[in-house]
């Protein structure tokens, strides 16, 4: 399996608390906003999937949810965003609060490959 990892950095006047906030809740917002594009969006237990029109599947998984240490990780597990190569997308983001009172937000995003000897195969026609 391969793995491609890139991360950002990013410093802001928000509080760290008010930043993860934000975080954490767009999986309540981003269906809405994003309206004329995703068909449905549900949450059920750790697992959010969602329905669009790019990617017609998309489930994701909450790993960590840690509101203390404002850490939060997810992964998307399966749909049509991983296509026939990936094994899973995984997403973690870490808000550090500043002495100034605003945040670093640190993000890393990892795409791992699936075996050569086990692509994904598409489901229907």
């Amino acid at each position: 399996m391969g793995v491609f990892s890139c991360s950002t950095e990013i410093t802001s006047s928000i509080p760290a608390a008010k930043a993860f906030e934000a975080i954490v809740n767009a999986k309540n917002l981003i269906p809405r906003v994003l309206l004329p594009v995703v068909k449905s969006a549900e949450f059920i237990e750790d697992i959010n999937s969602t329905e669009g029109n790019r990617y017609r599947t998309v489930k994701q998984k909450v790993e960590i949810l840690d509101n203390e240490n404002f850490t939060y990780y997810h992964a998307i597990i399966e749909g049509d965003a991983l296509g026939t190569t990936l094994e899973h997308i995984s997403f973690e983001v870490k808000i550090t609060a500043l002495p100034d009172g605003g945040s670093v937000c640190r993000n890393m995003s990892t795409y791992s490959r699936m075996t050569r000897t086990s692509p994904r195969r598409k489901k229907g026609p």
